[in-house]
């Protein structure tokens, strides 16, 4: 793949993401061939400005399962290669990574870098940065598994070195204040968490996620507090949070 030769699909879900959804579209334009946009339930204007930007539209019926949504975006896909993002997201830097043709050759999927901002305003000294998996090669059986804290299995990628780093930096505004603020978004969230510590296989990342979800809510305490009473081994690693993270806590004896 490369500058002339592009064979690259954006997939995504959303609902009611008409504050953002064009910022997010608007910073693929030129880097993607097709985008794919699984509706949830819309209810503002989402789905036309998602059309307005040449995508195809999906009606979806929400069952309380990120990674069936998402897979079932995927589904719809016919590029061979696949970037997903969400609408509080977009493409920010080196856009010209994307035309390194060689890596798209040699891995069935790339890393890149993701910048969180957290706080009241944009400030590039207050973020929390990850790699995460976000482009990777179609019809590999690569699939999207866990409820809400889902995550993109490349297992087999993993297993066989086919798993790259691109530098395509990507902006995520979600854990803004204005953005956590959303009580309706947030406490889905948190339901959803609580109701996946039923079967929880992977703790660490709940907990991590309802972290990054707690800001100044009561429920969300709550839910750290029934995470690490049921995982006690979560209280030595939140010794070691950030500040900004730590006075989300109401639990004294963690901190």
């Amino acid at each position: 793949m490369n500058q002339n030769q592009k064979n690259l699909s954006l997939a995504m879900i959303v609902k009611d993401e008409e504050d953002c959804i064009k910022r997010c579209l608007d910073s693929v334009i030129n880097l993607v061939d097709e985008i794919i946009i699984v509706d949830t339930g819309s209810t503002d204007k989402t789905i036309e400005i998602c059309q307005s930007c040449n995508a195809q539209v999906f009606s979806y019926q929400w069952n309380n399962d990120f990674a069936a949504a998402r897979n079932f975006g995927l589904d719809k896909v016919t590029r061979d290669w696949i970037l997903w993002l969400d609408a509080d997201e977009e493409v920010a830097e080196n856009r010209n990574q994307i035309n390194q043709g060689s890596l798209f050759d040699d891995y069935d999927a790339l890393s890149i870098p993701i910048i969180n901002f957290y706080g009241e305003k944009i400030d590039h000294d207050q973020v929390v940065q990850i790699g995460q998996p976000r482009l990777f090669r179609n019809h590999m059986g690569f699939r999207f598994e866990n409820k809400v804290h889902e995550w993109l299995n490349l297992t087999s990628a993993y297993e066989q070195d086919r798993v790259g780093f691109l530098d395509l930096k990507i902006y995520h505004y979600g854990y803004m204040n204005s953005q956590v603020d959303n009580k309706q978004k947030f406490n889905r969230n948190v339901n959803l968490l609580l109701q996946e510590l039923k079967d929880e296989k992977e703790a660490f990342l709940a907990y991590i996620k309802a972290l990054m979800l707690a800001n100044n809510f009561t429920p969300a305490r709550e839910a750290l507090d029934k995470l690490i009473n049921t995982y006690p081994a979560l209280a030595n690693h939140a010794k070691h949070l950030k500040p900004e993270f730590k006075r989300l806590l109401s639990s004294e004896t963690i901190l």
